[in-house]
């Protein structure tokens, strides 16, 4: 298929597949107030300390704590052990610890 994809030509077709969402997936959309912090602590990513203590080969995004100040612990939505796909439209997959931690302080007031 990277062959197929490094040949030179004008038009290439790539059929995707959508997987199902997985069972107990979740969108999120937790309200901060200005200045208010997301307070949360995340394991995980490329190179990051192991976030699933289930599967050490898993380079997800975690949870592994929600502080008790912030906007997470009062939506009370999210928990230790919740595995981040996205934040505000930046997917997490493939990311490394730093990236992960970036976008989440990035994520201004939503």
């Amino acid at each position: 298929a990277v062959m197929e994809l490094l040949r030179p030509c004008d038009e290439i077709k790539l059929t995707i597949r959508h997987d199902p969402l997985p069972d107990g997936f979740q969108e999120l959309t937790i309200i901060k107030q200005p200045g208010e912090k997301l307070g949360m602590h995340i394991k995980g990513g490329l190179r990051g300390q192991k976030g699933n203590p289930l599967d050490p080969s898993d380079e997800g995004v975690f949870v592994s704590k929600i502080n008790s100040g912030g906007a997470a612990r009062k939506d009370k939505r999210l928990k230790v052990g919740l595995r981040l796909l996205e934040v505000n439209g930046k997917s997490l997959l493939g990311v490394t610890h730093q990236e992960a931690v970036k976008a989440l302080r990035n994520s201004g007031d939503f």
